[in-house]
């Protein structure tokens, strides 16, 4: 919503299914009830289906109904195989790679304006007025480089709200990063991912051992295991916050991945939390000499209360480096390393 309102359009309807719908034993009911509701509102000009990875059937039974309808839809299946869905479906829905992508496409399938940011990967031939600049960045960190006992500061480190943008740019970093076993390649690390919500279960966080694993991490502060009993870490950010000083201080990590999201039910100016804890973090690891580079993924627009301008400014005063499409930020956190 957040990028097609940047891209001076807006969205008529948002109808949340939960993350369990398209599994195979509940099988897209609430995703099914809501294309025909769309289908038929006169307000909606352009359906855009948002999903993890659905069940192999149930994907084929969503994407069958979609395509009966007379609006076009854009179908995003976060981590799914984007060339097979194309080669079987590119004629009735279109089918994008990231979110930023989906953006792009429902915007100018509405005729709207041309899109500013977005994400297409190596070989992928880039939409007129592509532009990966964002909101601002920071003067580039430099290549990661030795620390002391022989490590190296180049593994990534994300440290999510939600899971939707975590899974995006852990699929991102997957795709990009060496596989496990093979070494360093142009300078980057190998995987795995360790996640509380992993791509492959053996890249699961070890329980009881999740601050003692040294690699590539990407952790969803929204998974139950972090919002039982307590609020949302969009409302309430102690628990990431804690988390962040502790991936700051290992010498290893040499970039920190933050999605902040604005609106009416998160916190009142992020910003003013983050800031500081970012601040003396990079200056711990510039006494320690070692390179340490924040970047933001920050989903908001001018009209929500906390002002996405304000927000970017202020991470941007404390060298954090600025992105309003999650795609881009993870790819510019492959960039650094690399």
């Amino acid at each position: 919503m957040s990028l097609i309102a940047q891209q001076g359009s807006g969205v008529s309807q948002v109808i949340g299914c939960g993350g369990r719908d398209l599994s195979e034993a509940v099988g897209g009911i609430t995703t099914l009830q809501g294309l025909r509701l769309l289908q038929e509102d006169e307000q909606t000009e352009v359906i855009v289906l948002i999903s993890k990875p659905p069940a192999p059937k149930v994907a084929e039974h969503i994407l069958g109904v979609a395509t009966t309808g007379k609006k076009p839809v854009i179908v995003i299946f976060v981590g799914a195989d984007h060339d097979a869905l194309q080669s079987r479906y590119k004629h009735r829905v279109v089918i994008a790679r990231t979110l930023a992508e989906a953006a792009h496409q429902a915007v100018s399938v509405c005729g709207g304006t041309e899109t500013t940011t977005g994400t297409w990967f190596a070989g992928t031939p880039s939409p007129k007025g592509y532009s990966p600049m964002p909101v601002g960045r920071s003067v580039a960190a430099p290549p990661g480089k030795a620390v002391s006992g022989g490590q190296v500061s180049r593994f990534l480190s994300a440290l999510f709200s939600g899971g939707t943008l975590c899974d995006e740019a852990m699929h991102i970093w997957a795709e990009r990063l060496p596989v496990p076993q093979s070494g360093f390649s142009q300078g980057m690390p190998p995987g795995p991912i360790y996640s509380n919500i992993p791509l492959k279960p053996e890249w699961r966080l070890p329980e009881g051992h999740e601050r003692q694993v040294q690699g590539h991490c990407a952790i969803d502060f929204g998974a139950d295991e972090y919002t039982r009993g307590r609020p949302h870490p969009m409302i309430d950010p102690s628990l990431r916050l804690k988390r962040l000083q502790e991936e700051a201080n290992k010498p290893h990590v040499g970039v920190i991945l933050l999605d902040i999201v604005l609106g009416y039910c998160a916190h009142p100016d992020p910003a003013s939390v983050y800031a500081p804890a970012i601040i003396d973090a990079r200056q711990k690891a510039s006494q320690a000499g070692r390179p340490l580079t924040f970047v933001i993924s920050l989903c908001g627009t001018e009209g929500d209360p906390q002002r996405l301008s304000i927000q970017a400014a202020k991470f941007r005063e404390a060298g954090a480096e600025v992105f309003t499409s999650n795609a881009d930020a993870a790819l510019r956190c492959i960039e650094i390393i690399s």
